[in-house]
């Protein structure tokens, strides 16, 4: 029965008294046995064959797992090559398609770049033939209907370009452009320096003016030389061509393609080229006084100018007959490789220490609504103020002052005239006015309030502060000429043709004077004022609310003040080193002997940042008038501030 209810069939525990024991045991009641007993299932023997069997099918079955699991493997194998295979495919197509979007792009570049170009293309064609459509109508030509510029040769002639005054002398600027226009070479490269700073939109005079400019750049670099600018006006006209030309080569990213790249000094030409290549500048007189270009030789009249007085040395005197002529050997000397060129300081107004921006305003002198320039205001005769126009002064070129000599231009500005022998007669009219004049309220005493620091010393006044009230004048030269005929010497010398220390332009040093008046020169008679060579000037002023003073640089004249009243400052350096062409009549006892050294282009200053700061105010200087961060904003006062300043407005 055991053996049955064990399931053996093949034996029986009847042998094993053990085996019979537990059956026993596992048959009886729990509660005879005391506790619950489970009997293991005996394990029943398996036969040889059986176990042969048992392997073999074992066997069977992993081969046919390893089978299933290796056409798993080539499955899931081919399954990723053909995903691979796919991603590859869409890959491909996705680059294809990637490379075709770039090579579309590219070319709609390209076309766009190409339609810009000949858009470029075609503008400057229209500006260029607008320039060269001048009108020989209306009054005669001053230098004849046959007269041109000299024969310009190639690898020969310096290469030149011209910014050119049409309304100067007399608009004898006018009869150059036009006698340039009837000239191979000089047609397309002397340009009407208005025109070229009112066409400054794309396509303009400005961008042909730059092409031109790259152009004498590159033929001169072929030469080995340096081109030359020619700049026709009077003595401010320095200092604007000077704005041309930084205008013109001032990089645009946004034109970069059109050859406006910054090379990584804010201009399209490198430090290297700007250094060498940058145009050496002859002063074409046009102008009242042409200080400027008499001290560097090319004359104090105009080619062809027969109104010179007897007796000076004039190289540009003629009658109507020589005028042709004249013009002809002017220009033959510019463009001469032979003829030199030379250093040439330019000074900056710029602010103090390290700020970015000067503490005062400035406007200029008005007529009143009766024309009058002093009229009854409240019972007192007073000045009448308004906006200043541009140039925004900033650069320096010949000299400068504050006080008498730029109220007296300050008048004359608002009487010029068409001659220059009338306007000089201006100028002696306004100083007599002003010296024997009574002093408005929109004046100090004189120059009193104001203190000039040179080389961290006081320079004035040289007492105390009551004493400015004894002087006119305090200012410094850069050249041995202002006015038609004053001259300067750290020596005293009282005539101009025994200067043993004059006033040079290229040693970098202002030359300080002060004017007492009448006084000075009858301490110092003659024509040359004492002068002490220094290297910069801080100026400061302190004036109430409503009075300021006047200052004049290169024959421009503005007002200076605050409009809260507050004392205010700027420090007036060396800014720029410059090459000038020294024309055949210059005089070496008013300008000293002219430097051998290097003749060289670059911005001025002790340190690098100083350098640094001349180049930011050059790039504040070029922006629009209306830009909020350009000099015009940070200078110019508005009527808002002359009413607040409580100046009685035009």
């Amino acid at each position: 029965f055991v053996c049955a209810a064990m399931g053996n069939a093949g034996g029986c525990f009847a042998d094993d008294p053990t085996a019979l024991e537990a059956a026993a045991q596992a048959g009886r009641p729990a509660e005879e046995t005391g506790s619950e007993q489970v009997l293991p299932r005996p394990q029943q023997p398996q036969s040889q064959a059986s176990r042969v069997e048992e392997v073999e099918q074992t066997e069977q079955l992993r081969l046919e797992q390893e089978r299933r699991n290796a056409a798993e493997q080539e499955r899931l194998a081919a399954e990723r090559q053909r995903l691979q295979e796919e991603r590859e495919r869409e890959e491909a197509a996705a680059t294809a398609l990637a490379e075709k979007e770039a090579r579309d792009a590219l070319e709609a570049r390209d076309a766009a770049k190409a339609a810009k170009q000949e858009e470029l293309k075609r503008l400057l064609e229209e500006t260029r033939k607008q320039m060269l459509s001048v009108s020989e109508g209306g009054k005669k030509n001053r230098y004849g209907d046959q007269s041109s510029m000299p024969e310009w040769r190639e690898g020969v002639s310096v290469p030149t370009v011209g910014l050119v005054n049409p309304s100067s002398g007399g608009k004898a600027g006018n009869d150059i452009l036009k006698v340039c226009r009837r000239t191979p070479y000089y047609d397309t490269r002397f340009f009407d320096i208005l025109a070229v700073v009112k066409g400054q939109k794309r396509g303009g005079m400005m961008d042909l003016f730059r092409l031109e400019l790259q152009a004498v750049k590159e033929a001169a670099a072929k030469m080995g030389s340096r081109p030359r600018l020619v700049s026709g006006g009077g003595d401010g006209t320095a200092s604007f061509a000077l704005f041309i030309v930084f205008k013109a080569l001032q990089a645009n990213p946004d034109r970069a393609d059109e050859g406006l790249a910054d090379t990584g000094n804010g201009f399209i030409w490198t430090n290297d080229e700007m250094e060498t290549y940058f145009p050496a500048l002859a002063q074409l007189p046009l102008g009242s006084a042409n200080d400027l270009g008499n001290i560097l030789g090319w004359g104090q009249k105009y080619p062809g100018d027969a109104s010179g007085p007897q007796g000076i040395p004039i190289p540009c005197r003629g009658g109507p007959n020589s005028a042709s002529g004249a013009l002809h050997r002017w220009f033959s000397a510019v463009i001469d490789p032979k003829t030199r060129i030379s250093n040439f300081d330019c000074w900056g107004m710029m602010p103090e220490g390290d700020s970015d921006s000067c503490d005062f305003k400035i406007c200029e002198l008005a007529t009143h609504k009766n024309g009058n320039l002093v009229a009854k205001v409240d019972g007192k005769g007073q000045l009448a103020m308004q906006p200043a126009g541009l140039p925004v002064p900033f650069l320096i070129c010949l000299y400068f002052g504050l006080g008498l000599f730029g109220y007296v231009v300050s008048r004359f500005q608002l009487n010029r005239h068409e001659t220059p022998i009338a306007n000089r007669l201006e100028y002696v009219k306004q100083f007599r006015k002003v010296i024997l004049g009574s002093s408005p309220p929109q004046l100090q005493r004189r120059n009193e309030g104001l203190r000039v620091d040179c080389d961290g010393k006081r320079k004035f006044p040289t007492k105390d502060d009551k004493d400015a009230r004894n002087y006119r004048e305090v200012g410094f030269l850069n050249i041995n000429w202002m006015g038609h005929g004053l001259h300067g010497s750290s020596d005293g010398a009282c005539c101009r043709c025994a200067i043993p220390d004059p006033v040079r332009f290229d040693d970098g040093q202002m030359d300080f004077f002060v004017v007492k008046g009448v006084r000075t020169f009858v301490q110092n008679p003659g024509t040359v004022l004492r002068t002490s060579k220094q290297s910069d000037m801080h100026v400061t002023y302190t004036a109430p609310q409503g009075k300021g003073i006047f200052f004049q640089y290169d024959g421009e004249a503005r007002f200076a003040f605050h409009p809260d009243g507050k004392p205010f400052s700027f420090h007036i350096r060396r800014v720029i080193k410059m090459p000038v062409v020294i024309g055949p009549f210059v005089n070496q006892r008013l300008t000293g002997k002219l430097s051998d050294g290097p003749v060289k282009f670059e911005f001025c200053g002790d340190t690098p940042g100083q350098v640094d700061q001349v180049r930011k105010r050059i790039f504040k200087f070029l922006k629009a008038p209306d830009a909020p961060d350009g000099l015009a904003s940070e200078l110019l006062a508005t009527k808002e501030e002359l009413a607040k300043a409580g100046f009685p407005l035009a």
